[in-house]
Formats: C-alpha cells, structure tokens, sequence
C-alpha cells in the first residue's frame, strides 16, 4: 500500500493470492487506524498526544536520534502547523483518489487543431 502497487503486483512480491494480500491490507490498516486513533492527537481530535510521553523513552533506547533531527533543527511545526499541515494532506489525498476514480478518456483524435483554432482563430 505504502508503495502504491496493485494488488496483484504486492501479492506476487510477497507471493500469496491477491485475496490473502486484500485480507492482510485490510487489517493493516485497521490496525494502524485504531493504533494512532487511541495514541495521535492529529489523527483523532479527542486522543491525548502521546509523543510527550513516549519521546524520552524513545531517545533513551536509540530508536531517534536528538541530534540528527532535520525538523526541529530547521524550526520544523508546531503541534498546531503539524495537525494543519497533516488536516490539508488528508483534503489532498482524498482529492486525488477522486480523481484516480475517474476513469481515463483519450482526447479527441483532432484535439490539436482545435486547439490552434482557438489560440489562432
């Protein structure tokens, strides 16, 4: 899903049926959806932000580096700008599957000469 494929082109990379792979994405997602439900307060307005808590332990056993953090090295967003910034990503996603939904028509086979007649009438 991360990498945008098929269903048919991730279930041969992982080698099982494209049911099985429908199946597993399917609880991925859920999984990740009531995950960051229960623990993000950009993804759910009602959840109390666990990063406070969660960030200390988080250095202290390496899994980031305080050092290395180009976002808030850089004065990367505020919580408010953050929860903004992710509000109009989920606008553009949604956007964008509409418009994947839409199905492709192929141009007129004379569009370039109606195209020069409306330029050069």
């Amino acid at each position: 899903d991360v990498l945008d494929l098929d269903h048919n082109e991730a279930a041969a990379a992982l080698e099982i049926t494209p049911a099985n792979y429908r199946q597993r994405l399917t609880r991925a997602r859920a999984a990740v959806v009531a995950f960051t439900g229960r623990h993000c307060g950009i993804a759910n307005p009602e959840a109390k932000c666990a990063c406070p808590r969660r960030l200390p332990a988080a250095i202290a056993l390496g899994r980031i580096d305080p050092n290395n953090a180009p976002l808030a090295a850089h004065g990367g967003p505020n919580y408010a700008a953050a929860v903004a910034q992710a509000r109009a990503l989920e606008q553009q996603l949604h956007a964008l599957s509409l418009q994947r939904a839409t199905p492709n028509f192929a141009p007129p086979a004379d569009l370039a000469a109606q195209l020069a007649t409306i330029i050069d009438p």
